[in-house]
């Protein structure tokens, strides 16, 4: 995720389940970023969840080369690819 200068604390952890993965990320609520996430298959949108409902469309998730892009809001955020 892509941040301007706001202070605080991000994080952000990976794990690869059933062929696929989840994205777990935490930064400060008052920011916004662009996420760019590896695809499973090049070139095929995957199915993408986020804190457990199909991605929202003013997310404008996007193919861009070999991964999604996507905007992402600041808070606690679970991410799963399929």
């Amino acid at each position: 995720m892509e941040v301007g200068a706001t202070i605080g604390k991000y994080q952000a952890s990976w794990k690869l389940q059933g062929g696929g993965y989840t994205l777990t990320y935490n930064v400060p609520k008052s920011t916004t970023g662009q996420l760019v996430l590896p695809v499973l298959s090049k070139g095929r949108m995957p199915n993408i969840s986020v804190d457990g409902i199909p991605v929202p469309k003013s997310m404008k998730p996007q193919l861009v080369g070999e991964g999604v892009m996507m905007t992402g809001e600041g808070g606690s955020h679970t991410i799963v690819i399929r």
